[in-house]
């Protein structure tokens, strides 16, 4: 028989072993994302750890659910980091799971209500199970989550068992996955349409022979936006759609980066003077012999330009930077100023973007290379692959140190262990 020891973002100690089939074994490795059944009917994203053929002598093992995911979502050095942050700052380390992953990522089960009977006419119920009743009758179906804005919770638990005892309705378990990825319409010209026949079809069209004879002559772009075309040929947008309609234009979805920037002219990073650039190559030789280098600089005495040399080194060799800045409020200020140097290498994470964005940059750092990952604490959680330099820029702040949720942790004495790992 084949298992695997999952963690459950929950503040448990202990991790939970389930039974997988062949295939899945054969397929499955630490760091997966899969669904298994927890308590009597829900189901909750577990982090693989461990995969074995060793029996559980206690209970039963129950099957999974699904595997979610087609590679590991957490990495093996992650899972290492995890368990240092659980043991040194004594938090379960189904905790730390839940804190460290992105809450999109931690898929769960929600109760969705299905309506079995139509006619309720010889029951007497309650009037919260008749308003129930009655949207049910409307949708078929609703989500517990979408009762709650209807009714109170108190009031939703006695009328939903008393629909569940006369076996009106029944309940069924659905994950959802609510993360989707950003996209755009993009606008190109059909070129297989010959241009004496786009002549002849329009030649009583003005606005649309506009557009499509600026397309013809663009040869720097192919595709572009809605906006983009009315703006750059001042037409309606009806007029554009009209020309999808005639199959002239062909409309394409592409996935775009929500945390993506608009990139001006690059810059290298300024020339270094005498004092910084003695810095820099102590820097560099204490780098030989220990892991951890400090510098100090009074604020503005050009730290900043010594760090943009150092990344501009790692990138040149396609590794992963993370640069740690206590507050938020400074990731906007160093965002203006890395961007210039760095351009689309830069990711940005913290607490106050989206859950979607926070997302979308934890798969970025997992799938990229070669990338700058500006972030506050929270960052260390990152999935890194090619992780060569950690900035933790003023160490000393307090803002570095978490003190609610658990695990209550200093993110600079956890960039020193990451950085080891």
């Amino acid at each position: 028989m084949n298992f695997i020891d999952v963690i459950i973002p929950l503040p448990i100690k202990s991790t939970f072993t389930y039974s997988i089939n062949q295939d899945e074994f054969n397929f499955i490795n630490p760091g997966f994302r899969v669904m298994v059944p927890f308590g009597k009917s829900k189901f909750t994203t577990g982090i693989v750890i461990r995969k074995h053929n060793q029996v559980p002598v206690s209970y039963e093992p129950k099957e999974i659910e699904f595997i979610i995911d087609n590679e590991p979502c957490v990495t093996q050095n992650q899972l290492l980091f995890f368990n240092w942050i659980s043991e040194y700052y004594m938090t379960p380390i189904g905790q730390v799971i839940k804190v460290a992953l992105p809450k999109l990522l931690l898929l769960k089960s929600e109760s969705e209500i299905l309506l079995l009977k139509q006619d309720i006419s010889g029951l007497n119920i309650g009037i919260n199970s008749k308003l129930i009743f009655d949207l049910l009758m409307i949708n078929q179906k609703f989500s517990y989550k979408d009762l709650i804005g209807k009714l109170e919770k108190s009031k939703i638990n006695k009328a939903i068992n008393e629909l569940l005892l006369h076996s009106i309705i029944t309940l069924k378990e659905e994950v959802y996955d609510y993360f989707k990825p950003k996209s755009i319409n993009l606008i190109s010209l059909n070129q297989c349409i010959p241009i004496e026949e786009l002549n002849k079809k329009l030649k009583r069209k003005k606005s649309q022979l506009i557009v499509v004879n600026g397309l013809k002559s663009n040869k720097n772009n192919s595709k572009f936006t809605f906006d983009e075309l009315i703006n750059f040929y001042n037409v309606s947008r009806a007029t554009i759609n009209n020309l999808i309609k005639s199959k002239i234009l062909l409309k394409s979805e592409e996935i775009i980066d929500r945390t993506q920037f608009e990139i001006e002219k690059l810059i290298k990073p300024k020339k270094l003077s005498a004092n910084q650039n003695n810095a820099l190559i102590d820097i560099e030789s204490n780098f030989l012999d220990k892991n951890v280098s400090l510098l100090h600089g009074v604020t503005s005495s050009g730290k900043t330009e010594i760090y943009a040399n150092l990344i501009q080194k790692e990138l040149e060799n396609n590794n992963q930077v993370l640069y740690l800045v206590p507050e938020i409020s400074l990731t906007t200020q160093l965002i203006v100023r890395l961007k210039k140097y760095f351009g689309d290498k830069l990711l940005v994470y913290h607490s106050k973007y989206s859950l979607d964005q926070r997302t979308e940059t934890w798969k970025n750092v997992l799938k990229s290379s070669g990338k700058i990952i500006l972030g506050a604490r929270s960052s260390i959680f990152l999935p890194f692959k090619k992780l060569s330099l950690i900035i933790v820029d003023e160490e000393h702040e307090n803002a570095f140190k978490q003190f609610n949720p658990a695990p209550r942790y200093n993110a600079r004495d956890c960039a020193i262990y990451l950085g080891m790992l």
